[in-house]
């Protein structure tokens, strides 16, 4: 069973040929291997990767009737299974048949809800979390946060803060990057920076966030010196990270900044613009009212 399970999850990571793990299951059942709670793990994220509906339902009717039900790994990636098809409603269903005091559980349908876009069902799930006592780990905080981005529930996302901070989760890159996305989306640029700030840990992810988020409410000359502190940082821009530049330089009417940038981006760091790029400068002309320019560069 462990050389059948190996290559099973072989086949589930990858991008190309998820397929291959189901028939490899079914190879594997025909030749009389009886599946354990690892198999069925991996043949769900294989189906999930190549989008087979019918078989998740089909893989959920095997784990029921070889006795898999009660256990949490495979629930919790049999919720995963509906929400990366958008079963949201089979999720549901699921969760509302496992056992409440795991965690682990618990997470999987907050990022269930979160990934599916359902923002207010997410806060839901988490304050029924709440009322069953359950502690809330890393793994709760970025589900939460992404939704608290998305609704601007910025009390919520504060409260989060201070707990992260508190129980030592700013450590965790991706609590920190997710806590500077709420805040810049929530329109709390103070508090994007202080999060940055507080972070031992960043990468270039860490930097675009709190760039674009400055850059979206018009802090050209905060986003183009956060972008000189990523560069003094050691981190390279990227495509991301111009747009951010070139949409504060056009709220702001840094005009002489936008160019200078513009030009950088292909002559020092090798990017070439997209339609995205050239939009901002377009949208940067238009708005000093170079009209010229803004012809030329459409």
């Amino acid at each position: 069973i462990h050389i059948w399970n190996s290559i099973i999850r072989a086949f589930s990571q990858s991008s190309s040929l998820p397929l291959e793990a189901v028939f490899n299951y079914n190879r594997m059942v025909a030749a009389s291997f009886s599946p354990d709670k690892y198999t069925f793990s991996f043949v769900l994220k294989a189906c999930t990767r190549a989008g087979l509906v019918q078989k998740c339902k089909e893989g959920h009717a095997s784990i029921m009737k070889r006795g898999f039900s009660a256990d949490v790994i495979v629930q919790t990636n049999m919720l995963r299974a509906y929400a990366g098809n958008s079963l949201i409603q089979c999720c549901r269903e699921l969760f509302d048949e496992m056992p409440r005091g795991d965690v682990v559980c618990w997470n999987a349908m907050l990022a269930c809800c979160s990934q599916a876009g359902l923002h207010e069902e997410t806060l839901q799930t988490y304050a029924e979390m709440l009322d069953a006592g359950v502690a809330i780990d890393e793994f709760t905080l970025v589900s939460l946060l992404s939704s608290c981005a998305h609704v601007g529930a910025l009390e919520l996302g504060e409260q989060i803060d201070w707990f992260a901070r508190r129980n030592g989760f700013l450590d965790n890159i991706y609590i920190g990057n997710a806590l500077i996305d709420m805040y810049a989306k929530c329109g709390c640029i103070e508090g994007a920076s202080h999060v940055l700030e507080g972070m031992q840990h960043r990468d270039a992810y860490t930097w675009n966030t709190l760039i674009v988020g400055l850059g979206t409410h018009g802090c050209g000359d905060k986003a183009i010196a956060v972008f000189q502190q990523m560069r003094a940082a050691g981190f390279k821009p990227n495509s991301i990270t111009f747009l951010g530049v070139f949409c504060g330089c056009s709220h702001q009417g840094l005009v002489k900044e936008g160019e200078e940038y513009f030009m950088r981006m292909s002559t020092e760091f090798c990017l070439q613009p997209d339609i995205k790029h050239y939009g901002c400068m377009v949208d940067l002309y238009g708005r000093a009212g170079e009209l010229q320019k803004a012809f030329e560069m459409a």
